[in-house]
This record gives structure tokens, sequence and C-alpha cells, in this order.
């Protein structure tokens, strides 16, 4: 099993005392001035900067997002993140008809504040296109007093294809930018030259691919307008008056124009009511939406969005497309919590902007505007009631209804201090312990490291089972598992929304030959360890105290142990240590004598024994306190 310590090394506990050369930093250090090789990849050292890499040459934005990995650094854990989010675009390609976005080169490096001791982690940013070593001018930034720097920076580009200049993203990109903005919109009214005309229809048709089929939606915009003649739509004519917006000004002339052309109908000289009315084939029978938007075109578009409150949409299992198959309950307006929305990508409809919601695992809501942009949110939305803004209509995830229970996430719902127990598998070799849920974050997460993906709050448990020193785990609303492996502050959440956590009971693992609970602090007993020819140990007696000692500078680095005996006994090994510290996450650290007293400090997490005076039957090799 995976033990939490090994990972952490000594930054698990903040009160344990660190010797030299045993610094948090080693965990991410790679002291090579050269990059390691990676197969397939192109190595480069970057030094102690990461890339800033601008929009390509066509005003394509390549940067791709970023995660960070906790535990050793290795480069390799960023060339799987890279092919394994290009699978996974490739396999769920916009449906906005744009191109799927793939990873070609990817920076990595390690993330600390103020000091390489605290260190955040490794980083992974990848990108779709290579840039070379100048575009390294990253290093680092100041958030309030705190001072966030890299080190060992390294990157590497795919060697048979690293990446080129994006002319279709490009359009599709700009296109969602214009979407979103009525200036915008009246910008490329202006750039493509419209003329006012007699009443036209112009129809067009977008495929749009459902979990079950491919569905051809007909779009028909009637335009009345006054005036004779016809109306004349110049796709590429560029208004020479028009001066290029800020918000595309890194696109080329004719990405502006392609993106335009997908986006506005001509503008007329008069005031002009534009209806749309959108029908789209629903991805089940007993949830149907039709969206129905009104625009009023003059310069600018005034939207309004039809919106059914509470409407459950669900989609079927497609084995095809592997989607979540979940449902969606419609609400009014943004949902309360938008920071981790990301987009906005042109969909036609609301029930195509909750299609491509249920193809990601952990999405666990959408918005949808009625001037087509879908943006998909990954955390926790803040609830499922929206805030009637006119124009947009939303979808959060109903809890627990996903079919592909394998990959997909949905809320947790918190019962609040229910007990689950995991049974022992021989075949896993599993601690069988059992865990308290509580609502919210932990009051201490400083030890909880991750995270990971994890389909439901049982899922996360068994993470945490995994692991012989964990003594709790959060499970996040979009996903995602972090496990603790030393004192969280007790069994008690804070209550913070999406989040539900587990609380490892204490003395609660039927696995006690390897797995750690809580320790429990009995006050002043004394533990005797008896004598043992083979290894001459000391066989001392050791009387217990709740807490830490006050002074730990003689404390060594710590070893792992299961118990709090069997911390006495790896001390009783030592013919000079005269007291150990046991902790929550099994860890054990010896000390020498002079630890600032006889008794710990209470502190919750952690038990300490002293080694009592003239104690030790092994009087020839051993040493106890005088007095």
């Amino acid at each position: 099993m995976q033990t939490v310590a090994s990972l952490l090394a000594l930054g698990a506990l903040a009160t344990a005392h660190v010797l030299p050369g045993d610094s948090l930093h080693k965990r991410y250090s790679n002291d090579s001035s050269s990059a390691v090789g990676v197969d397939g990849y192109t190595g480069a050292s970057l030094g102690n900067a990461a890339i800033n890499a601008p929009y390509d040459s066509e005003g394509y934005n390549t940067y791709m997002g970023a995660v960070t990995f906790q535990g050793a650094f290795d480069v390799n854990k960023c060339a799987a993140q890279c092919q394994k989010q290009t699978a996974y675009n490739l396999a769920h390609p916009p449906r906005s008809g744009a191109p799927a976005q793939t990873c070609q080169f990817f920076n990595t490096y390690n993330l600390y504040v103020n000091d390489p001791s605290n260190s955040k982690g490794q980083v992974c940013a990848l990108y779709s296109e290579s840039w070379p070593a100048k575009y390294a001018t990253n290093k680092g930034q100041y958030r309030g007093s705190d001072h966030y720097l890299i080190q060992n920076s390294y990157s590497y580009s795919n060697t048979s294809n690293p990446g080129a200049p994006n002319p279709v993203g490009a359009i599709h990109q700009a296109r969602g930018a214009i979407a979103g903005s009525n200036s915008l919109q009246s910008y490329c009214s202006s750039l493509l030259g419209a003329t006012a005309g007699a009443a036209a229809t112009v129809t067009k048709t977008v495929a749009t691919v459902t979990p079950q089929t491919t569905v051809a939606t007909t779009i028909t915009t009637t335009v009345t307008s006054g005036g004779a003649g016809g109306t004349t739509f110049p796709v590429n004519k560029r208004a020479t008056s028009s001066s290029t917006p800020a918000a595309l000004s890194n696109y080329l002339p004719s990405i502006i124009s392609a993106a335009c052309s997908l986006i506005v109908t001509p503008n007329t000289a008069a005031a002009t009511t534009v209806t749309k009315s959108v029908t789209a084939t629903a991805a089940t029978q007993t949830a149907y939406t039709t969206a129905v938007v009104t625009q009023t075109v003059s310069g600018g578009s005034t939207v309004v969005e039809q919106c059914s409150a509470n409407a459950v949409l669900t989609f079927p299992y497609d084995s095809t497309i592997d989607n979540c198959a979940c449902s969606y309950r419609e609400t009014c307006g943004l949902l309360p919590d938008t920071s981790s929305c990301y987009g906005p990508q042109y969909e036609a409809t609301y029930q195509a902007c909750a299609d491509v919601c249920d193809q990601q695992t952990d999405c666990s809501g959408f918005l949808y505007s009625a001037n087509g942009t879908c943006t998909t949110c990954g955390t926790n939305v803040g609830g499922e009631n929206g805030n009637y803004q006119d124009g947009v209509v939303s979808g959060f995830r109903v809890p627990n209804s996903c079919q592909n229970t394998a990959e997909c996430s949905t809320p947790p719902v918190c019962q609040g201090n229910p007990v689950y127990t995991l049974p022992y598998s021989s075949s896993e070799d599993n601690c069988a312990c059992s865990y308290q849920q509580t609502c919210g974050l932990f009051r201490n997460t400083s030890s909880c490291f991750g995270p990971v993906t994890a389909s439901s709050y049982d899922a996360c448990a068994d993470v945490c089972d995994d692991q012989t020193d964990c003594t709790g785990f959060l499970y996040f609303n979009n996903g995602t598992c972090t496990t603790c492996s030393a004192d969280v502050g007790g069994p008690q959440g804070d209550g913070t929304a999406g989040v539900v956590s587990g609380y490892r009971v204490s003395n609660s693992c039927q696995n006690t030959a390897e797995c750690s609970t809580q320790p429990v602090c009995a006050a002043r007993p004394v533990t005797t360890i008896p004598y043992d020819a083979a290894t001459e140990n000391c066989a001392c007696s050791y009387q217990e105290s709740c807490g830490v000692f006050p002074d730990l500078s003689t404390c060594n680095s710590l070893s792992t142990a299961v118990s709090f005996a069997d911390c006495a006994d790896q001390t009783d090994d030592y013919t000079d240590s005269f007291a150990f510290v046991y902790y929550a996450n099994g860890t054990c650290a010896a000390c020498g004598e002079n630890v600032g007293g006889t008794v710990g400090n209470g502190a919750a997490g952690a038990v300490s024994g002293y080694r009592l005076a003239n104690s030790c039957q092994n009087t020839a090799q051993c040493l106890s306190p005088s007095s």
C-alpha cells in the first residue's frame, strides 16, 4: 500500500525537527543543469524561469492549462499528462467545429514560496505549440508579502510534431469572443459592410452531435427592414473606417473577418427584430428543451432567454463516447459561484451545452447564454439556484445522477456524521478502517495532498484506506480526492459547500499490523520494553504524555511506526535516546536527552514517551536520565 509519509517526507508535520540536508525541497529538486531525457520529446533547461507564451502568429492562444503534482520531481508525469489531455480532447472535440487542441509542448518546474523549503509542487504547463527558451521570462510574482518563485524549469517539445500556428483555431477562438460581446458584434456588422435592403431570410445549418446521433439543427432567421432591393453580405470586405477593438487586436484581419462571418447577420439601417426559433432533438424522450431567443439589433444586441426553471434534462449512456449520462436541473440566470467555470465555446442550444458538460467527468454545471455561448464549470458552483440574470440559463448536475459512476462525479451530498467502514481485502491488503463523515473542510489541512480523481465519496474513502497513515480525506464535488497524513484538527468540518470530509475513527482499523489511526493518548501510563538478547536492546520504561515535547532540536529524522508501542520499541534500540514522539500519520521521531521537559504540550495528533530514570535493564550499554 502507498504510504503518505513516504510522499510527504519531513514536510508532513510542522512540529517535526528537520535535520540539515533533509529539507523539503528535495522532494522536488532536480539539480541537473540539462533536461532529463523523455522518450519522444526534445528537452531544454530554462533555469529559474517559466515560459510566458504570447499568442501565436495567427492570434491563437496555445496555453492549455496547468496541473500540479506532489511527490518526487519527475518530468514523465508531465509527459503522461500531456498525452492524456490530447487523448481526451480528440475524443471530445468542440461541438462548434473548432479543431481539438492537442498538447505538443510542456514546461515543468518547481514552484515555491519565499524559500525552496516551502515548495508548492511540480507544475506542468501544457501548450499546443512549442516555444523557444527566449519566452522563459516568468520568474515569479508577489502575492501580498509572499514571493512565488520558480526553480528547476525545463521545457519539452514533441520531437515528431512540435505544433504549428492554428488559423482555424484562431477563427473559432475569435468567434467565441465576439459571441459574448454586443460591442464586438456591432463592430463585425460594420466590418462586413452590410447594407440595408428588403426583408430577407437567411438559413444556416449547424451539425450537432448528441450522445445518440448526429442531428442537423436548422436555425431560421427572419430579418425585416425598410428599403428596396436585396441584402448584400460581402464576407471579406473590411470597413476601412473601423479601428480594430482591443479584444481582437491579436488576430490577423483575415481571421477577424472569418470569425465575424460566423456570428453576425447583416446590420440594417433601422432597428430590426430578429426571432430565432431553435428546435433540437433532446437526448431522451423524458427531457426536452426548446430555446427561443429574441434579439433586437440596432448597432448592438439585446438578448432575452426563455428559462424553464427546475426542468430536468437526462442523458442516456452511450458507450461509443463514454459520456457521463447525468441529469441536469435547469435554473434561471448565473449559478451562485462561477469561479471554476471556463470557456466559452459556441453551441446552438441549451441541450447542446448540457451535452458538452455531460462529456466532462468533473463538470458540476454549465451556463448557456442567449448569444450561443456555453461555459462549463468544474468545481463547487455554490448550489443549484440561479440569480435570474436575463439572457442566461444554467444547468446543475443533479447529485448522484450519473449512470457512468466509474468515471463521472456529481456534487457530493453531505449527510453529516454517518460512519462508513471498509471491509478488509487480503488481495489489496487495505487498512479496513471506519471513517466518520463531516461537512466541509477539516480545520487543519496542512498535511493534506493531492488531488487524485475519485468518482464518489466512498471511492475517496477507499483511496485513504489504501494508505497506512491516512488520518482523513476531503472529497470535492469536481470528483477529486485529497488525503491527509497528520492531525486534521478533529473530526468536525467547517461546513464549506461542495466538500465532504471523512475522518479515520480512532483505533478502528482491522489491519492493525500496518495501519495507524489518530493516536489516543492515555495520560501518563508506562510502557516497558522487554529485553531481547538477539537485538541487545535497552529494555527501558517510557512514560506516555499527550502532545509533543517543548524542544525537538535533538529529535532525529522520522521513521514509520504502526503504534505508540512500536515507536517506543524503535527508540529502545538506541542506547542514547531518552524520548520519542509518535504522530498521527504513523511516524516516529527518537530524541536525545534535552527535550525541554518530561511531558508533552498537549497538542492534538501526537503522543510522546519519555525514558524513565534508571529504568533500563541493559545498563552495560544504555543510558537513561539521571533523575
